[in-house]
């Protein structure tokens, strides 16, 4: 009688340890445990570098509208190098590109221009991708006219 007791409750035990949780949550590699909320505030509010690097990583996997807005605040209140190249991102990749095509080819000039002064900015703050970025061909043409200040200088490539 103890046997089929004990082997009852190893069934029961069993049962209950193999079944199927109610509810799998399916999370991104790139999603971290802090809200996109919190670290967005810790980002904007007080310039946390570390919150914007989470917020990037979390924006990987989605379109950069979301993204832009607190890329350009890091970039213009805190003279973030990163939060630079991104604005520079966020502005020429809404078009699909290869690594081989002209970042600011379907650009406006206004808008070339800025994303250029971006990436241009971002190099002279220390930002090593920024200055690889700079060096490749399909955007050299355009240096000649970075120093220019109204923004409509740059070649259309419209």
């Amino acid at each position: 009688m103890v046997s089929i007791t004990r082997l009852s409750i190893l069934i029961i035990v069993v049962v209950i340890g193999c079944s199927k949780p109610d509810k799998i949550v399916e999370r991104s590699i790139n999603e971290p445990v802090e809200s996109a909320s919190s670290l967005k505030i810790l980002a904007l509010e007080i310039g946390d570098t570390l919150a914007y690097e989470k917020l990037s990583t979390l924006y990987m996997d989605s379109p950069y509208d979301g993204f832009f807005f607190v890329a350009l605040i890091m970039a213009n209140k805190y003279d973030y190098n990163v939060a630079q190249r991104d604005v520079f991102y966020c502005l020429t990749d809404f078009y699909d590109k290869n690594p081989n095509t002209d970042y600011l080819l379907g650009l406006d000039s206004i808008t070339s221009n800025m994303a250029l002064q971006y990436l241009l900015t971002a190099a002279k703050n220390g930002d090593v991708s920024s200055r690889r970025l700079l060096e490749e061909e399909s955007l050299k043409k355009y240096l000649i006219f970075a120093d220019t200040t109204d923004g409509r200088s740059a070649p259309s490539s419209d």
